[in-house]
């Protein structure tokens, strides 16, 4: 570690690293919490095609597809997120003088279709979850192109609704009526009932017979042609070109197989061809490109921007990235950048990741966690990782593809030399990944596995039988003569819970429209009687107004939110037999159960392990609290 620094110094700073969530325990980018670091180099080409096609779409309204290649891990989600914040900076004013401004543009991230159908109306849900007052924009804006905002004279002095609506559907008959009619009631009626049946309807919450007849229309949102119809007038009024972030485009062929993936491009192909002043940025895996272009017709490849890659990370940017994000990290804890940005690694070390990686952002992110780790709680030092690690020993990425040495038939009766052989820096690379093992993935099955399973290590603390409390993972029942499934039912002294999760990649991440699809399986239940409460556990940063709507209008319907770090510890301990049991378990057991089982004090931290010091010396970590 850094000369530069006094032992003192470096025993805050490694105190710090210990203390809580390091910089680098999360592998992928973060949803509604902005990204505090962006490294832009590796996607400058696809920077530029955006913003060139939103300019072009602003002055001929016409829509722009754009294929957006690249490897797993490469940053295709964080590029999103990259928009994103270039979005909100616009908004918050920074760099322009302090005074923000309404940029003519959004974003809006469209996850894989749950289904192969309704591939539509998931499209429209991500609109109405993704921008804030979406449905009051649309319907102030054509309450307003038809005069409804307008005084009158007479006893109310206000605009007639029907006549409005009669104004306003002349320019719109067909399909669009009812969208309409619904937009322009929910803008100018007085009438509270009136008002919530045209919201349920628009957010595409089930509206019966009577409330049909109420608002005198006939069609539900979900019909493809209601739905495109909806996507039509909010990017005609909503004044923005809709920048639509297609993530994991290849999902479809993978989930559903050849047929929907042949459907999603046709429902694509339609939005393409009939909706104005949109963008459609496809974020597909690089090797999987290919296939998707012998689906699409020729028609479609033919009106497509060029491809544009994603760049892996260049060993300079790794350099860059790994010094701002401690920067960051630093500044978070109320202490000094250390006068090394790169402590308490060094330059050799992230040539060892750089090379071991070949620059992909995520593997890099995952490799530097580890050695990380292991630096700060003294299971390596320093010294011993660039003893082992000389720079002439240190791999190229075009090494690691060197045809392989043919070995004589001889060779094994040469006595073997006594001088032992110094490993290779991806060799150690690979022991250290091997013995440390502490990447767990954090998926939704893993996820509600970790509960299901804390409720059974759970049950004999509270006192209850092994078998008192059941689990049933996969639990279906039927509505309407349709087959649901929620993630699990736990059945317990005469109560029924359903618990669901949404498909998500990360607790970091907002659940988003996948939150929404989980929320509304688990109220088909409590709709149906199958059970009498429910709990959908989600990323605690999830949002959006379906889903909140949800909430309020079922009470039985609860949530348990996660945060990345939390979910991987449960996780942790429900693979490790002898781990203690994390604060969520219980508080997910108590509120599946009904039972109110204490969670149990942390046991008195022991003395912390000797802390790896400049040039491999090592210091002891405690000692009075020397934090400003």
């Amino acid at each position: 570690m850094s000369d530069q620094l006094t032992d003192e110094q470096k025993e805050l700073y490694l105190d710090v690293l210990k203390e809580g969530t390091t910089p680098f325990d999360r592998f992928v980018s973060r949803g509604d919490v902005e990204d505090p670091v962006d490294i832009p180099n590796p996607r400058r080409e696809i920077d530029r095609a955006v913003m060139n096609s939103i300019k072009k779409c602003v002055a001929d309204k016409t829509a722009r597809f754009i294929p957006l290649l690249g490897s797993a891990g490469s940053g295709k989600t964080h590029a999103f997120w990259a928009f994103k914040d270039a979005e909100k900076k616009l908004i918050q004013g920074e760099g322009s003088e302090g005074e923000g401004v309404e940029p003519n543009w959004t974003v809006v991230y469209i996850p894989s279709p749950p289904t192969a159908v309704r591939i539509l109306f998931h499209i429209y849900t991500c609109l109405i979850n993704e921008i804030p007052d979406i449905i009051d924009k649309v319907s102030k804006a054509l309450v307003h192109n038809y005069g409804g905002d307008k005084k009158k004279f007479g006893i109310f002095g206000k605009a007639d609704i029907d006549e409005v609506i009669a104004q306003a559907t002349n320019d719109y008959p067909g399909v669009f009526a009812d969208c309409v009619k619904t937009l322009i009631t929910y803008g100018m009626t007085n009438d509270g009932t009136k008002r919530s049946f045209a919201k349920r309807w628009l957010l595409g919450e089930a509206v019966d017979e009577d409330e049909l007849e109420e608002l005198k229309i006939q069609s539900v949102i979900e019909s493809d042609d209601v739905c495109l119809a909806m996507i039509k007038l909010i990017s005609k009024n909503l004044n923005k070109v809709l920048v639509l972030y297609f993530d994991e485009f290849e999902s479809p062929y993978r989930t559903h197989g050849p047929e929907a993936e042949v459907k999603f491009l046709e429902t694509l192909k339609r939005l393409y061809n009939e909706v104005q002043n949109i963008i459609i940025v496809a974020a597909i895996l690089k090797e999987i490109w290919p296939r998707v272009l012998d689906v699409a017709d020729a028609p479609f490849k033919s009106r497509m921007e060029p491809e544009v890659d994603l760049k892996p990370f260049t060993f300079g940017d790794v350099k860059l990235w790994f010094a701002k994000v401690q920067e960051h990290f630093w500044t978070l804890n109320n202490l000094d950048m250390p006068p090394d940005p790169l402590f308490p690694l060094n330059e050799t070390v992230l040539k060892i990741i750089f090379d071991r990686t070949h620059g992909n952002p995520r593997e890099t992110i995952k490799l530097t966690r580890v050695f990380i780790d292991k630096l700060v709680y003294g299971d390596l030092t320093l010294a011993e990782i660039t003893e082992q690690t000389k720079p002439e020993a240190i791999p190229s990425a075009a090494a690691d593809t060197a045809a392989p040495v043919t070995t004589s038939p001889l060779a094994s009766l040469t006595p073997a030399k006594t001088t032992p052989a110094v490993p290779s820096a991806a060799q150690r690379v690979e022991d250290i990944i091997d013995a440390e093992g502490l990447i767990v993935d954090v998926n939704p099955a893993s996820v509600l596995g970790a509960v299901t399973k804390g409720i059974q290590k759970i049950a004999p603390k509270a006192g209850q039988a092994a078998d008192a409390i059941k689990v049933t993972l996969g639990y279906k029942f039927f509505v309407g003569g349709k087959e649901k499934e929620i993630g699990a039912l736990i059945e317990f002294a005469g109560q029924k819970v359903g618990i669901d999760i949404p498909a998500v990649k990360t607790f970091d991440r907002s659940g988003g429209v996948a939150a929404f699809y989980s929320a509304k399986r688990l109220v088909d239940g409590l709709t149906n009687n199958t059970y009498a409460r429910a709990i959908i556990i989600m990323p605690e940063s999830t949002s959006g107004e379906k889903t909140q709507y949800l909430f309020e209008q079922n009470p039985g319907l609860l949530d348990f939110k996660l945060n990345q770090k939390q979910a991987e510890d449960m996780i942790r301990q429900a693979m490790l037999p002898d781990a203690e049991l994390t604060k969520e378990t219980f508080v997910f057991f108590n509120k599946a159960t009904g039972l109110n089982v204490p969670v149990p004090e942390p046991a008195p931290a022991e003395p912390a392990a000797p802390a790896p010091g400049a040039g491999g010396e090592q210091k002891p970590a405690d000692g009075p609290d020397k934090q400003p």
